[in-house]
């Protein structure tokens, strides 16, 4: 996979979603913690988000893509850190979506931006629609918006919906 090298710009913490602004691969350094904890935003379209990427790494299935940052995904979360040598605490934060973003992201066609997941032939494609926006991810043939407290996915549970 080639680097790419953008101008640098500067991403922000949405209160609400994904947000960012300049060179998009910087973007997810300063996001919200998201876990199992009540505080962390257990359940949305980002929670989602970090599943997918675990199943894009080989750390979940498919079927344990459903919006609730439950034990399975604790579980995985820990494993992915340690496997990439970070604090295995299960917390999704500053140093684990920068190394998500550092290792996997890249520029992919047509403006999108595309997560290689370790597992064989598994990727993750998002878009940042605006400058500076929120980020939307495509799960199966479904986009939609990374929402830190909305899950409106349909892996999601009906009652989060």
């Amino acid at each position: 996979m080639a680097s790419v090298v953008l101008a640098s710009g500067v991403a922000f913490a949405g209160t609400t979603g994904f947000h960012g602004a300049g060179n998009p691969l910087d973007d997810w350094w300063d996001e919200q913690i998201v876990s199992a904890l009540p505080h962390n935003h257990p359940t949305g379209n980002v929670t989602v988000m970090w599943q997918h990427l675990l199943w894009a790494d080989g750390y979940l299935t498919w079927a344990d893509i459903d919006g609730e940052f439950g034990p399975d995904t604790t579980a995985a979360s820990k494993r992915w850190q340690g496997d990439h040598g970070l604090d295995a605490d299960g917390l999704i934060g500053r140093n684990t979506w920068k190394k998500a973003a550092i290792d996997s992201l890249a520029l992919g066609p047509d403006s999108t931006l595309v997560y290689y997941g370790s597992a064989e032939g598994r990727q993750i494609t998002f878009k940042r629609p605006a400058d500076p926006g929120h980020w939307d991810m495509k799960l199966g043939s479904q986009w939609g918006t990374l929402w830190y407290d909305q899950c409106t996915f349909s892996v999601c549970p009906a009652a989060a919906r």
